[in-house]
């Protein structure tokens, strides 16, 4: 309903047969699998909040065994109520069924953050109303054939604090001024 934890538990799976899932909650708790096929599956907070991908916490947090139970042709995190998203280490294995990796923190001066640790998706698009910025030295990556970069800041920057690695094999687009304390 929206107010409350969405859970699955250690066994359990939800597939829906290729059509889309859209889970609106203030946390989960991924302990069984979900599957879209190649449809969208969208996770969403009910209030405005954090959410934490990977080894980073949130208010809502999917960490990296969370992320390596969905499959969906395209993953879409976050909207209009996520004040920031931060993203921390999540590895190409936790990330490998999950076609596009869509990272979105649209509330009123939201962020997405890239903090600590290298992070690997198939291909991913990052969209935030205020800035997207990345810790010194990391690299993100999209490794899919067909995977690209795509970094949006619709009123603020894209920021590197130090040396800045975007690796795609199909292109990185970005679509807002972008500064970097280091070479990209």
């Amino acid at each position: 309903n929206g107010s409350g934890m969405f859970s699955l538990a250690g066994g359990a799976a939800v597939d829906s047969s290729g059509n889309a899932i859209s889970i609106t909650a203030v946390d989960v708790d991924l302990q069984g699998t979900l599957s879209s096929g190649l449809a969208t599956t969208t996770i969403v907070t009910s209030v405005a909040e954090s959410i934490g991908v990977g080894q980073t916490s949130g208010a809502l947090w999917l960490d990296g065994g969370e992320l390596s139970r969905i499959t969906a042709g395209t993953l879409v995190v976050g909207d209009t109520l996520a004040t920031s998203v931060t993203v921390d280490g999540v590895q190409q294995t936790e990330s490998q069924n999950i076609g596009q990796m869509s990272l979105n923190a649209l509330a009123f001066g939201g962020t997405v953050s890239f903090v600590n640790h290298n992070s690997t998706f198939q291909s991913v698009d990052v969209t935030a109303d205020g800035n997207i910025s990345f810790d010194p030295g990391l690299t993100l990556s999209a490794v899919a054939t067909t995977g690209s970069i795509s970094l949006t800041s619709q009123t603020g920057t894209i920021q590197g604090q130090g040396a800045l690695s975007l690796l795609a094999a199909n292109g990185v687009t970005l679509n807002s001024s972008t500064t970097t304390n280091g070479p990209l």
